[in-house]
């Protein structure tokens, strides 16, 4: 089975709705985060156990830029973004998706 058959069989991420920022959402150890180019694309995860997770809609817009950094940085082999814990969770309405580790951007850029 293909990895995009594969990703629109699992079940979405589910995300936790916090109450405030002193909460914590569900960490993953994410191996790579992958966005198709379909009709109607999707995004999805696969954490470093294999388990695949599709990702809520409003979280294309992490997945999207987080493929594109690291295709900038010469890709994963080159750049080393992943494996690395990353944060789920619902804030204020709001799904995000942060790196639970301060990230290392040759060229002096650095995310959370």
């Amino acid at each position: 089975m293909d990895d995009i058959a594969h990703a629109k069989r699992s079940r979405i991420l589910d995300l936790p709705e916090l109450s405030s920022e002193r909460e914590t959402g569900v960490v993953l150890d994410i191996s790579r985060v992958v966005v198709t180019r379909e009709r109607q694309p999707f995004a999805w995860v696969e954490t470093t156990d294999g388990s695949v997770f599709r990702l809520p809609s409003g979280l294309m817009d992490w997945a999207v830029a987080t493929v594109a950094l690291v295709l900038e940085k010469g890709g994963n082999d080159a750049f080393g973004l992943f494996p690395a814990p990353v944060e789920f969770g619902i804030l204020n309405g709001h799904p995000y998706a942060e790196f639970t580790q301060v990230l290392d951007v040759p060229g002096g850029n650095t995310a959370n």
